[in-house]
């Protein structure tokens, strides 16, 4: 059995697709627990793409077995979003299915949030011309992301840079993908601007460092742009959120007009020591590299403000 759900747009609108249950028959278990990919869920599957005004027809993902899809509003420049299902004829294996709900919402901007729910931030901007910044979910008063929210992230670099996402503080999104899914909130990070994500995911505080070895912590773009979304559902519990950091980068070796960053083998601008603290870093897992550079002028400064008094001292002795 095949069926077909298409949602169509009217022009300043975008759709908004919640799955409330998901129980799709397969055999099949990735190791991570996502269903990206049309090599998972052999069986019975369900499919989500978004539709552009010239027939593009974008993949977001594969779901089946008892994961719920992430919530998804569909892409600014998107016509429509298809939902397909796709179910086989071994009628030994069945299943109950899924559910959702959908809504049309006003187009969102570029970067920025749909702010529905009272208390909620707004999304703050990527910095048009920055070499780097943070991006967090935003809170309500109670300390929580809210409920109908969605965030849009699109950072574009030079032409012959890249882009690295570092999750260096995850608190918490409900869900997990190894059980239920991210059926009430997800993060999607996209490395270029017409393809599928590369990763969906949630969960708790630790997930991130513990599930598939830590790959999700990090992210390198393919090219001079990287996009990330962060999307939650209605009559959620809410959750602490994340925190990340990113930065434009080069591969060159000689780094003279920036920041080596000796594990992670990139070159990253200057820039961000006004940005590296004790608990931000931008060169990625593991790697202290612009720590160490960006405190090394002030520890100098230091040195030599000490120096000078010292010698205004023996003068006037």
């Amino acid at each position: 059995m095949d069926c077909a759900y298409i949602f169509k747009t009217r022009p300043g609108y975008q759709v908004r697709l919640q799955f409330t249950t998901c129980k799709v028959e397969s055999t099949h278990m990735s190791p991570n627990g996502l269903y990206l990919g049309k090599d998972a869920c052999p069986e019975d599957w369900i499919e989500v793409y978004n539709v552009m005004p010239e027939g593009e027809e974008r993949f977001v993902g594969r779901y089946c077995k008892h994961q719920v899809p992430g919530p998804l509003t569909s892409d600014t420049d998107a016509q429509q979003v298809k939902v397909l299902f796709h179910s086989d004829s071994d009628l030994a294996t069945v299943s109950q299915g899924f559910s959702g709900q959908y809504r049309f919402v006003p187009r969102l901007k570029t970067a920025g949030s749909m702010k529905k729910d009272e208390g909620a931030t707004a999304c703050e901007p990527i910095q048009e011309g920055a070499k780097a910044g943070i991006i967090s979910s935003p809170v309500s008063s109670n300390a929580k992301y809210a409920g109908r929210l969605s965030c849009n992230w699109e950072i574009k670099v030079e032409e012959n840079e890249r882009v690295m996402v570092y999750f260096h503080n995850w608190q918490g999104v409900e869900g997990s993908m190894l059980d239920r899914g991210c059926g009430n909130a997800v993060v999607r990070v996209y490395n270029m601007s017409s393809e599928s994500p590369s990763a969906e995911f949630c969960g708790a505080e630790d997930a991130m460092q513990t599930l598939a070895n830590g790959e999700f912590q990090m992210f390198y773009s393919k090219g001079p742009y990287l996009r990330m979304t962060f999307t939650t559902g209605v009559n959620i519990a809410g959750g602490k959120g994340f925190q990340a950091t990113w930065a434009a980068f080069s591969e060159d070796e000689a780094c003279s007009d920036g920041i080596r960053c000796a594990v992670n083998r990139i070159c990253i601008s200057k820039s961000v020591c006004g940005l590296a603290t004790d608990q931000v870093s931008f060169c990625g897992l593991d790697d202290e590299s612009d720590r160490k550079y960006c405190s090394a002028p002030a520890a100098a400064a230091v040195q030599l403000l000490l120096f000078a008094a010292a010698i205004a001292i023996t003068t006037i002795l």
